[in-house]
């Protein structure tokens, strides 16, 4: 999502240091989305690739529902901050544009039913998902043009009505696979489509890098920069009674 060259991991000195937080965050949570997002378009490509009878189906399962869930996160968090920096930056809303809030307003619902499943587990059950959700999403075949409608609903069987994702009629984004599309988490009453979020916060992350560059020129700060992402390592001998 982010370029290697982004001038977010290049932030000049002198922004302030509540600024540089906030731009900071920003940064992570686009970088733990598209993270997340990768790994949840491996899992679900695999997934559709898989044969019956595969035992590492269930680790995939799994682990598809655990980048899920953190996407849904980092997308949240996103908007959070999103918002935030258009209030400090005293931005206008432009006319007949929806706001990332809204775009991802369902994504934050579904958020929000698991967060506090302690009070929204009857309507969990009451609308057919299973515990943690139904995944739904398509898949190209590898050698046609056919594609796989999948689904994925975790926890014990029970009559629902569930809803498989479908692409006809409307356009669709591909993830980092070129082969998976389309994917929605539903939970609750509540289903959001994961994957048309992602150009969305790429668009605004590539709007913001470009507003921090034309800063950076018009204040002749070009090639300054403060550090980041510090990772230090230190070797150390233990002690023992022989050498003590």
């Amino acid at each position: 999502m982010l370029a290697e060259n982004s001038i977010l991991y290049r932030l000049p000195p002198g922004l302030g240091s509540e600024r540089s937080v906030l731009l900071d965050c920003i940064r992570h949570a686009a970088e733990t989305a598209w993270l997340s997002y990768k790994r949840l378009d491996k899992d679900l490509t695999w997934l559709a690739d898989s044969d019956d009878g595969d035992l590492s189906r269930r680790e995939a399962i799994n682990s598809a529902y655990l980048h899920a869930w953190g996407l849904v996160d980092a997308i949240h968090r996103y908007g959070l901050l999103h918002t935030q920096l258009m209030k400090s930056a005293a931005k206008a809303r432009t006319p007949g544009v929806p706001t990332f809030s809204e775009l991802s307003a369902k994504v934050v619902l579904i958020r929000n039913v698991n967060d506090h499943l302690n009070k929204t587990l009857q309507n969990v059950a009451a609308h057919g998902n299973s515990a943690m959700g139904t995944l739904s999403w398509i898949t190209l075949h590898k050698s046609s043009d056919d594609f796989y409608m999948c689904l994925i609903a975790l926890g014990t069987a029970k009559k629902s009505k569930w809803q498989f994702a479908n692409p006809s009629g409307k356009d669709v984004v591909f993830g980092p696979s070129r082969r998976t599309a389309d994917i929605h988490l539903a939970m609750g009453e509540h289903r959001a489509n994961l994957s048309m979020i992602i150009p969305e916060m790429m668009n605004r992350i590539e709007r913001l890098e470009q507003d921090l560059e034309e800063m950076v020129r018009k204040n002749g700060i070009e090639g300054q920069q403060a550090g980041s992402d510090f990772f230090f390592k230190l070797l150390a001998t233990a002690s023992t009674p022989e050498n003590s």
